[in-house]
């Protein structure tokens, strides 16, 4: 019998894995297929099914899920433009590792964009932590 195959059949006689049995420890692969499909949603124009799965993943802290939220919300795809939101996801993605985001908020405060007044500390803020190196993106 292959190894593999000795592997799956001694983890099905012998009991589940560990994380199996506790929702809150499922591994980061699972959230990372939520992304994809999220993502896929997305390409194929249902923007409303992907914003529900980037917000669920968004609150559970997943970065790069706030600052896809947070374009959606700046674009109004899938739900109405709101700024306040959108920046709120930003700042979420930013300080959770996102550059993109970071870079976002700087070229927002940075322009005044869509209204928001013009703050260059903030934007100079945000630019560098766009420049910090991160494992995100």
């Amino acid at each position: 019998m292959k190894p593999y195959r000795l592997l799956l059949l001694a983890t099905l006689v012998h009991g589940s894995l560990s994380w199996a049995d506790e929702p809150t420890a499922a591994p980061t692969q699972g959230r990372m297929v939520d992304s994809y499909l999220a993502y896929g949603q997305f390409k194929m124009g249902r923007y409303e099914q992907a914003f529900e799965i980037w917000q669920r993943l968004a609150m559970e802290g997943n970065a790069d899920a706030a600052f896809q939220l947070a374009v959606m919300l700046e674009d109004g795809r899938g739900t109405h433009p709101d700024l306040e939101r959108a920046l709120a996801y930003y700042r979420q993605a930013s300080e959770g590792g996102s550059r993109r985001a970071a870079h976002r908020l700087a070229a927002l405060y940075g322009e005044g964009a869509h209204g928001l007044a013009a703050d260059h500390a903030l934007s100079r803020y945000y630019r560098s932590m766009a420049e910090s190196p991160s494992s995100l993106d």
